[in-house]
């Protein structure tokens, strides 16, 4: 059997969620900028285990699961307009091909519920893909000379939906370069 690391990231991309609920083509993805350094983290929760016991005996007769949370989190460092109201909703307007005194994001009024499709590529090992996820992003840090202000996103993996509906959380090893 062959051991498969992964380490390292590539890219973080994300696009629409397709209506047959198949995973969002390479082509369709977008880069939204670089990721802080040691942010990005996959975390797949504990299951939650129920126990049913019996009198007569010490050990439980049934266990039920229920599959814990899908989650990757992470900071984007340099985010432009388009990419705060990809992660928060609210709208931006931005000059054409360069960024502006003029160029602006506003929040939304109120938290707008966004899901999108997410591809993770390792510099190394396997890639993760999210075909459906909720996404929340807030705009965080401190104003001092030794730190940037981030948007912070945390993508929560959703069952996709459609008559092609792709699993919620797909490892496809990369070839070795």
């Amino acid at each position: 059997m062959v051991k498969v690391f992964t380490l390292g990231l590539s890219s973080i991309k994300g696009g629409s969620v397709p209506a047959d609920g198949s995973m969002q083509t390479d082509a369709n993805l977008n880069d939204y900028g670089y990721t802080n350094q040691n942010s990005a983290v996959l975390n797949m929760e504990t299951p939650e285990k129920t126990e049913f016991h019996a009198e007569e005996v010490d050990d439980p007769v049934l266990v039920s699961q229920k599959a814990g949370a899908i989650t990757v989190e992470w900071d984007i460092m340099n985010p432009a307009p388009e990419t705060l109201v990809s992660f928060c909703g609210g709208t931006a307007s931005k000059s054409v091909n360069t960024l502006t005194d003029n160029d602006q994001w506003e929040a939304p009024d109120t938290v707008p519920n966004i899901e999108m499709a997410l591809k993770i590529t390792p510099r190394q090992g396997f890639i993760v893909s999210i075909p459906r996820a909720n996404v929340v992003g807030t705009v965080t840090g401190n104003f001092t000379s030794g730190e940037i202000v981030l948007l912070h996103v945390v993508a929560t993996a959703l069952t996709p939906t459609g008559t092609n509906a792709a699993k919620k959380l797909i490892l496809k090893a990369q070839s070795a370069t």
